[in-house]
């Protein structure tokens, strides 16, 4: 029979997991008006790139973020544009 730390314990357990399923949750329901939901997207890739890219955020005071969807938008589209026409 649990004792009444493990319960305890256990209880903050699930209720913490589910505060965190639910406030994800909320969030994705209240976007702004025009606000997409997100996705995190990791990338391997090489060390020259990254610090182009760090040189780039510097230099014009953007976040690495910013930076790495302004220059992959256009190849998207353009990738999606050809590989819709074949």
């Amino acid at each position: 029979m649990p004792t009444f730390k493990t319960r305890v314990a256990s209880d903050k357990a699930v209720n913490s997991t589910q505060g965190i399923k639910e406030s994800s949750l909320e969030s994705s329901k209240k976007l702004a008006p025009g606000k997409q939901p997100l996705k995190t997207l990791y990338l391997r890739i090489p060390i020259s790139f990254w610090e182009d890219i760090q040189t780039i955020a510097n230099l014009t005071g953007l976040s690495m973020n910013a930076v790495c969807m302004d220059l992959l938008r256009p190849a998207i589209k353009s990738k999606l544009k050809v590989l819709k026409e074949e």
